[in-house]
C-alpha cells in the first residue's frame, strides 16, 4: 500500500518543516515499512546545518525513522491519540546525507510491551544502498492532552546544578564563534556554566511557541530528536572549547541511549547539564535536561573531533562523518 505526501500528513503527527518523509509503502502491515525522503537544498535546516557545508542533521534522519515506524503502530487505544517518541537506542550515524540524495527509510517491528504500551522498532536510512543511520526507536500512543503539560507555576526556579560560583558563561554570539550551527538549527541560547578542565558544561534553551518547528506539530512541544540535538550542541561547545580543538568541528557519531520522560512545551526554560570525556579525537557525553527540578530527558552520545579541511573533503566526497 503506497501513501503519498498528503496521506503522510494525515497519518504522521509531524507536518512541514518536520515531516521527513515524502512517500511510504507498507510492505507488511504492522511489520515492515519503507519510505523515501528526497533531500533538497531548499530545506530550511540547510541554512544552519551547515551554511558552508550543508549536511542533513543526523537527528532528522532519526525523525524520518520514527515517522516511518509510526506507520506500523497498532491502532490507538482511544480517539485523539498521537505517537510519542519515548526513546532511542544504539543510534549510529555512519555517513553524511547531502542535498540531492534520495534517502531510503526502512523500519521493522521488533517487540511490544503491553504493560507500558511501548513498541520497539529497528530502523535505518540509506543512500544508494549505503547505510547512513541505523538503530532502534521506541514509540507509544499518548492522548493529545498529555502533550500540553499544564504549568504548575508561571516560571519554575532553575534547577540547582550544584555549582556555587558558575563560570565561563557564553551568550549566543559567543557560542556561534565556537560551533558552526546557525538559524534555524542553532538550538541553544546560552551557556551558563563552563568548566573545561572537568569537561562539564551547562546550557540554556528557552522554548517559545514562536519556534519555527512548532508549525510542524499538531500541538506545540519539542520532539525528542530535537532535544538530543540540543544536548549534542552543548557538548560540541564544550569539546571545541578545549585549546587543542579550537577551530575544529564536532561530528555527531551515535546516540547510545535516550529517554524522554515528559513533554517539553512553550514556556519551559531547559537547563541542559552535559558532562563529556574525550580521548584523542573521540568522545562520549552524558546529558540531562531539566525544567525546574523535573528531569525531562536523559541522553548518552558519542562524537568525534575533526579538522575543518578533512570535514570539507568528506562532505565533498560523500564519505563517512
Amino acid at each position: 500500500m503506497l501513501t503519498d505526501y498528503q496521506g503522510l500528513q494525515e497519518r504522521v503527527a509531524e507536518k512541514r518543516p518536520l515531516l521527513m518523509l515524502d512517500r511510504a509503502a507498507i510492505l507488511e502491515p504492522g511489520q515492515k515499512v519503507q519510505a523515501v525522503k528526497l533531500v533538497s537544498m531548499d530545506e530550511e535546516f540547510f541554512q544552519g546545518h551547515f551554511p558552508n557545508a550543508p549536511i542533513m542533521p543526523g537527528v532528522l534522519q532519526v525523525a524520518a525513522m520514527s515517522q516511518a515506524a509510526a506507520l506500523l503502530l497498532p491502532p490507538p487505544p482511544a480517539a485523539d491519540c498521537l505517537p510519542w517518541l519515548a526513546g532511542m537506542h544504539r543510534i549510529k550515524f555512519r555517513k553524511p546525507v547531502l542535498p540531492g540524495d534520495l534517502l531510503v527509510v526502512d523500519a521493522t517491528f521488533v517487540s511490544h510491551d503491553p504493560a507500558t504500551g511501548e513498541t520497539v522498532f529497528s530502523a535505518q536510512t540509506s543512500v544508494d544502498g549505503d547505510v547512513t543511520c541505523q538503530g532502534q526507536v521506541r514509540l507509544a500512543w499518548r492522548p493529545r492532552a498529555a502533550f500540553s503539560r499544564p504549568p504548575v507555576e508561571l516560571m519554575p526556579a532553575r534547577h540547582d546544578y550544584g555549582v556555587a560560583a558558575p563560570a565561563g558563561a557564553m551568550k549566543t554570539e559567543e557560542i556561534m564563534k565556537v560551533i558552526p550551527h546557525r538559524y534555524p538549527f542553532l538550538l541553544i541560547d546560552r551557556i551558563v556554566h563552563a568548566d573545561v578542565p572537568t569537561q562539564r558544561m551547562v546550557g540554556i534553551k528557552n522554548v517559545t511557541g514562536n519556534e519555527p518547528f512548532m508549525a510542524g506539530l499538531p500541538v506545540p512541544f519539542v520532539p525528542g530528536y530535537l532535544q538530543v540535538e540540543m544536548c549534542a550542541q552543548v557538548g560540541c561547545v564544550l569539546a571545541l572549547s578545549l585549546p587543542e580543538n579550537q577551530g575544529k568541528l564536532g561530528f555527531f557519531m551515535a546516540v547510545d541511549d535516550a529517554k524522554f520522560h515528559a513533554p517539553v512545551v512553550p514556556g519551559d526554560q531547559l537547563l541542559i547539564d552535559t558532562i563529556s570525556s574525550l580521548r584523542s579525537r573521540f568522545g562520549k557525553g552524558e546529558a540531562k535536561i531539566y525544567v525546574g527540578d523535573q528531569l525531562m530527558t536523559e541522553v548518552q552520545i558519542k562524537f568525534a573531533i575533526v579538522d575543518r579541511e578533512a570535514a570539507a573533503g568528506a562532505n565533498a566526497a560523500g564519505g563517512a562523518a
